[in-house]
């Protein structure tokens, strides 16, 4: 018997059960908004009373920490051998799952059923979900929101391409860009949004900063169209468009009083906020500048490093990226 089956949770027969809906859902018989509710159904607590879902895209197991979603993994876990679509060996004979094994053979209706059923029986007695009592259950994450890497795992969701000037190093993620250019980066892991909030440390490594700018990216449909807010060690802050691959202004400010004289030092933490037709930069947890502009609706998240400096390279090191709700 594993821990995880000790604790009275079956993280696998939720694996086999997400693989399922999934397919269903890939396959167009389950819309959006039902493949949502049926990630919420599947909301495990283990016997410490902490709360575990499935990624919406990738199927990796999520912690919430009281505040967020961390990616992580469930005490005695064994992922299914080939992953959550391959399948399984034969799986442990409690009732629980009797019923489950019973049951997933049956249509689409079925499922619900089967999620409903693995939700229900990770409560009990022990103030789990549906057991009247212990700790309030949180939001599950819609849309993989929120979304986070510290870069611990140097094969997270991110591209790693030395040679390219984007790589894991020292438990960052840095982008190097050549003088005079810009460089956006995306994660794999994540969907596309709409409104949508973005955050992460970013430390300037070059010993020119002033025309080096560090920023976060939203509503990235490609490489060539996205938005970008940036922060330059001599104080300047920016709200960009980068449309076809060329970058516009769309608002900027010198806000040296806020950023101070030591960007980067160790590190500036920078927020953006994508809502409606609002783009809003806060350096410090301190709102800097604001901005309109409707063409970008949704896309993707990201980093941003940028020089516009004549010699001097964007050399940055950025950690704890978040993504989460507004």
């Amino acid at each position: 018997m594993t821990e995880s089956e000790d604790q009275g949770v079956d993280f696998r027969e939720v694996d086999r059960v997400y693989a399922e809906i999934k397919r269903h859902h890939e396959a167009g018989t389950v819309t959006d908004e039902e493949f949502d509710e049926q990630l919420k159904e599947l909301m495990v607590q283990d016997q410490e009373d902490r709360w575990w879902v499935k990624s919406r895209t990738t199927g990796d197991w999520h912690r919430y920490d009281g505040t967020t979603w961390i990616k992580d993994t469930p005490p005695g876990y064994e992922p299914l051998q080939g992953g959550p679509s391959t399948t399984p060996t034969r799986a442990p004979t409690s009732p629980r799952t009797k019923l489950l094994r019973w049951l997933a053979p049956l249509a689409l209706a079925g499922l619900v059923i089967i999620v409903v059923a693995i939700a229900r029986n990770t409560g009990g007695d022990s103030g789990h979900a549906g057991g009247g009592g212990g700790t309030a259950t949180p939001t599950p994450p819609s849309s993989d929101l929120p979304f986070s890497d510290d870069f611990s795992n140097t094969s997270s969701a991110w591209p790693h391409e030395k040679d390219g000037g984007i790589y894991y190093q020292d438990g960052g993620y840095r982008v190097s860009v050549p003088a005079q250019n810009l460089l956006a980066v995306s994660p794999s892991e994540t969907d596309t949004y709409q409104d949508v909030a973005v955050e992460v440390d970013a430390k300037v490594l070059n010993s020119q900063t002033d025309h080096i700018a560090a920023g976060v990216v939203c509503r990235r449909r490609d490489r060539d169209n996205y938005y970008g807010m940036i922060v330059f060690g001599k104080g300047k802050v920016s709200i960009v468009k980068v449309r076809d691959a060329r970058l516009s202004q769309i608002e900027e400010d010198d806000r040296s009083e806020v950023i101070g004289e030591n960007f980067g030092s160790p590190h500036v933490h920078i927020q953006g906020y994508c809502v409606g037709n609002t783009l809003t930069l806060y350096v410090d947890n301190q709102e800097v500048i604001k901005a309109e502009d409707s063409e970008f609706k949704s896309g993707y998240v990201g980093l941003i490093a940028y020089s516009e400096d004549t010699t001097a390279d964007a050399d940055i090191l950025f950690d704890n990226f978040l993504v989460k709700k507004p």
